[in-house]
């Protein structure tokens, strides 16, 4: 390859990196974008959403090729995680600590094929009803400082990779027999 072919494609990259932090700040005024690669971008978000559990930017990053090292969205008031919320992002990490959660539905992270760590720490949590069938890259799972009661079985089937499971701090009760096969 020639070295003006090279430079012409160099500055087309760094191109869609500005256009991609711009969308991000457009959208997010708290938020913080930084782009680590030609194609990864982290996106942390604190005190930004209200009972919001919908992120369509994130949606829009995907489809025009951006994936995460890490999405973090800390310190807000969702109360609830929907039905396919992050469906079809690209990231290994997603940090939903201190938000409020209280009730996170059965397919909220379906999906999420390459995640890797999912924390759910210092929330509201007090059961663990997830479908972890589409996330089986999950290696750490920290649950840590919610008001887990009972772990039922079959909870972590599909999690065959997980090395790290945190649940210290919860009001555990019960484990069921096959809870963590």
């Amino acid at each position: 390859m020639s070295r003006i072919l090279l430079i012409k494609i160099y500055i087309f990259l760094k191109l869609i990196q500005s256009i991609a932090t711009s969308l991000c700040f457009m959208e997010y005024t708290k938020c913080i974008c930084s782009n680590l690669n030609t194609s990864k971008i982290r996106l942390e978000c604190f005190n930004e959403f209200s009972n919001n559990t919908k992120f369509p930017l994130l949606e829009n990053f995907y489809s025009i090729g951006f994936s995460y090292s890490k999405i973090q969205f800390s310190y807000n008031d969702f109360k609830k995680i929907s039905n396919y919320s992050f469906r079809n992002l690209q990231v290994t990490r997603l940090d939903l600590t201190y938000d409020k959660i209280e009730d996170i539905e059965f397919n909220a992270f379906n999906g999420l094929s390459n995640l890797e760590i999912l924390n759910l720490n210092n929330n509201r949590l007090k059961k663990i009803s997830l479908n972890f069938s589409s996330i089986k890259n999950l290696n750490e799972l920290n649950l840590n400082h919610n008001y887990i009661q009972k772990i039922k079985n079959n909870t972590f089937y599909y999690l065959n990779i997980l090395s790290y499971l945190y649940l210290t701090n919860n009001s555990i009760g019960e484990i069921e027999p096959d809870a963590l096969k």
